[in-house]
């Protein structure tokens, strides 16, 4: 899961300047803007999940992050590759990875619960999977064609794994509770 919801924040992060400037005109100043936002809008999830955490357990908080990044893969993706306006896309697209704020230390918080002893390394091997998978996505993904739509696809392949993980932790969850 981790690997997946990593790749696509970081095809976002490789392509950003493309799609804001190269696709949709906007200036340098305005793509700085707009990407500032974005890390603006990440620690504001990230200050929403701790108020989270003391109300519901991380595993489902990253269960309804990750659920609400699928729906929004789903419109943005749709949104652009059916015609939406280059005003309302961005919104759209960058809604994606704002929610890494909330999914991200959850994913840590998940993965720490199996090394109750060994932390430190349990973070270096969740980073290492992480940025490796992610590493090599992203650079498989520069041998598309360099157009907003395979961009979409390739995040949007990266996020089906992610949600395919997250629908097998519910249905495993689902079975710990019946048995």
């Amino acid at each position: 899961m981790a690997g997946g919801l990593f790749s696509t924040l970081i095809m976002f992060i490789t392509y950003a300047s493309f799609i804001y400037q190269g696709h949709f005109g906007q200036s340098p100043s305005s793509f700085s803007m707009l990407f500032a936002a974005n890390i603006i809008a990440m620690l504001i999830f990230n200050i929403f999940n701790r108020v989270l955490l003391s109300r519901l357990p991380s595993l489902r908080i990253l269960q309804l992050a990750t659920g609400c990044q699928g729906g929004r893969h789903a419109v943005a993706g749709d949104g652009r590759l059916h015609g939406v306006a280059a005003v309302r896309f961005p919104a759209r697209y960058d809604a994606d990875h704002r929610r890494g704020g909330a999914i991200s230390p959850n994913i840590q918080a998940c993965f720490l619960e199996f090394f109750p002893t060994s932390g430190g390394t349990a973070a270096a091997l969740l980073g290492a999977a992480q940025f490796g998978i992610a590493g090599i996505l992203s650079a498989l993904s520069a041998m598309l064609p360099h157009t907003l739509e395979s961009i979409i696809l390739a995040m949007a392949a990266c996020g089906l794994v992610a949600y395919l993980m997250l629908a097998r932790s519910i249905i495993k969850g689902r079975a710990a509770v019946e048995a």
